[in-house]
């Protein structure tokens, strides 16, 4: 059976309320959605995201729960409870519920959606004991407490929020003893706790959050585990506990809502408000403030990552070097805002250094390693030293900054001597140079080499030259150049690298980067750039 005659046949999905997307289990590709799903994310068609990765949706709560499923190999998960917000900054009430099938050898995850415009009041009837007939009441208490959860932001606010939601509870059922406590996630470590009734010692809330920073006890466990604390440190006397948790969203609990309340008063209406409360309210304003706390973050994050990459341009030399007998271009781009390749220059009348280097990684700590290369390149281009005094140098500066860490560095330093017209070079791993001899017609690489810089503390590199010739054309490149793939996966080879050089060995040195920064467009396309791409060309005129 296709999938297609699965879903219009056992799933009606253009019919259902629900909005449905399935995806490919291993591919993680969108297989199937209908067409209440393109309604609720706004989308303009099915077309417009049929066959993308769940990781290019803008629905965060949906690929954490996906990534969730396949981490747990759940067969099932939910119904789940979220929010999203619309690009009309209307906030939609969903749940979500997923499920594994197995269809001609393959695995897909289904996705049911449902929306809810009322969010807390559904919750609470679908929750609510038949025995239950104060729904109006109870209304009035949760949208009350909506009305001061809108406003939590620290957490002082969300004690406040909590004891007010500890206050109504108790009210509504005429209880007088009650606990809420929660792991204190806006600190990662320790708790906040709000109690009316009861008292308990410090020591029983830490052997309670012990219990919830656990890993190792399923929900079953936890709860029993609690109960035993609880009648350690409680007198009961004549009355009856009833608690539920507050988890997270993947279902990890973070705390707990407890009743102590009489044996003569009515036990099933105290468990259906701690199941609207703990299971779907507070579980709900717990994800809402944890969800502010993202965004906060990430912005943070973003404000640092673009003074990141605003000092890191700085660092790409802003003048290309002018001399009679060399021309110099160069580009470089890197796959994030920040990335880990390195261009530096040191000009003197009758010599020229070029260093290009490449850090294994990506982003922020790629970005630092390349800061501290640049100052170290600076300060040992001020020394009368070779290519090969430096790459020790900067070697050995390396090793102690990242012999904790996993990290590498392939780095290429040339002297080009206009006087002698040789070009000296020391390479620690880096991707040799390409040279282009119009005298010999021929392609030769600078491919003597030493190992990356950071594995050892010290390490002599060896020095070596070559004698340059009118005409002479060289390419220093990082390997972001050939990693490039076309969407049929094929790579960016050396190949074409030799083959629009020596078509257009004629040319200058700018005119063959801006050709072959056409090609690396023609060739990719629409594909993303998997790492920082960085070219430096340079020819030899000769006086």
């Amino acid at each position: 059976m296709k999938l297609n005659s699965l879903i219009s046949n056992d799933f009606a999905v253009d019919g259902l309320d629900n909005a449905i997307i399935i995806i490919g289990y291993k591919s993680n590709e969108i297989e199937y959605l209908n067409q209440e799903f393109i309604t609720v994310f706004d989308y303009s068609s099915k077309d417009e995201i049929m066959k993308k990765k769940i990781g290019e949706l803008e629905f965060n709560e949906l690929k954490k729960l996906h990534a969730f499923l396949k981490e747990k190999n759940k067969e099932s998960v939910g119904p789940v409870k979220v929010n999203y917000q619309r690009e009309n900054a209307e906030t939609l009430f969903l749940k979500i519920k997923a499920w594994q099938i197995e269809l001609n050898n393959k695995d897909y995850i289904i996705y049911s959606i449902k929306k809810s415009n009322n969010s807390y009041q559904e919750c609470y009837l679908e929750n609510n004991d038949k025995s239950l007939n104060q729904d109006c009441e109870f209304n009035e208490v949760i949208q009350d407490l909506n009305d001061s959860s809108d406003i939590i932001g620290n957490r002082k606010k969300l004690d406040n929020f909590l004891l007010k939601l500890l206050r109504s509870a108790l009210m509504f059922i005429e209880c007088d003893k009650g606990i809420v406590f929660l792991k204190d996630f806006f600190n990662d470590q320790g708790y906040m706790k709000e109690e009316i009734g009861v008292k308990l010692d410090e020591e029983v809330y830490r052997r309670l959050l012990i219990i919830f920073d656990s890993v190792l006890f399923g929900t079953r466990m936890i709860k029993k585990k609690i109960m035993d604390v609880l009648e350690d440190s409680i007198n009961f006397e004549d009355r009856d506990i009833s608690f539920e948790l507050i988890n997270d969203y993947d279902g990890t609990p973070l705390g707990l809502i407890l009743f102590l309340q009489k044996e003569d008063r009515e036990y099933n209406l105290t468990k259906s408000l701690l199941k609207v409360l703990g299971v779907t309210y507070l579980n709900f304003e717990v994800q809402r403030v944890k969800n502010l706390q993202r965004e906060q973050k990430n912005q943070l994050i973003n404000q640092e990552v673009n003074i990141a990459a605003h000092i890191q341009t700085s660092f790409i030399p802003k003048k290309t070097p002018r001399y009679n007998n060399l021309e110099v271009a160069l580009y470089s781009q890197p796959s994030k805002l920040v990335g880990g390749d390195y261009l530096g220059f040191h000009e003197e009348e009758d010599k020229f250094d070029l260093l290009i280097s490449d850090v294994m990684g990506k982003g922020i700590p790629a970005a630092i390693v390349v800061a501290t290369i640049h100052s170290a390149f600076n300060i040992l281009s001020d020394f009368d030293k070779n290519s090969a005094q430096i790459l020790s140098s900067l070697n050995s500066n390396l090793y102690h900054d990242l012999k904790n860490q996993s990290a590498f560095v392939s780095m290429f330093h040339a002297i080009f001597d206009f006087k002698e017209e040789k070009l000296r070079y020391s390479n620690a791993a880096h991707n040799p140079p390409l040279l282009w001899s119009p005298k010999r017609q021929e392609f030769s690489l600078l491919s003597k080499k030493g190992i990356l810089c950071g594995v050892e503390s010290e390490y002599e590199y060896s020095l070596h030259e070559v004698k340059l010739e009118k005409g002479d054309i060289i390419i220093f490149y990082t390997d972001g150049l050939t990693d490039l793939r076309n969407v049929k996966g094929d790579r960016f080879k050396l190949e074409r690298v030799k083959e629009l050089i020596k078509n257009n060995s004629l040319s200058s040195a700018e005119d063959l980067k801006d050709r072959l920064i056409q090609e690396i467009s023609l060739f990719i396309k629409e594909q993303p750039q998997p790492d920082d791409i960085s070219f430096v060309i340079t020819k030899f005129l000769k006086e």
